[in-house]
């Protein structure tokens, strides 16, 4: 079991936690973020699971009733994400560009 909390900084608030289990073969999460877009700050629900592809790694990441596919190909570094309709959203490199993940994630689900 992987437990992960997110917090702001210098604030120590927790704006986000994680659950997770490696099921082998298969990846799966459950994660909430705080919504303070409002005065309600709520926690918003979100799952992450790895799908069976041949040759390409695949996760589908759900948070507020919106969906993304994550894909790389195995050994790569280069993750592409879609959404619902399989339409090309935007790709990033792992350690390279974590200023990216956080822009698209409030894009796409904002």
């Amino acid at each position: 079991m992987q437990k992960i909390e997110l917090q702001t900084y210098p604030q120590k608030k927790t704006i986000g936690k994680l659950n997770a289990q490696v099921l082998r073969p298969w990846y799966e999460a459950k994660f909430e973020i705080l919504d303070t877009r409002n005065t309600s700050n709520e926690w918003l629900l979100g799952e992450i699971k790895e799908n069976f592809a041949w040759c390409i790694d695949q996760y589908t990441i759900t948070l507020a009733e919106r969906t993304i596919l994550l894909q790389s190909k195995v050994g790569s570094r280069t993750f592409k994400f879609y959404n619902e309709t399989k339409n090309y959203l935007h790709q990033i490199m792992t350690g390279e560009q974590k200023r990216d993940v956080v822009l698209l994630v409030n894009n796409i689900f904002s």
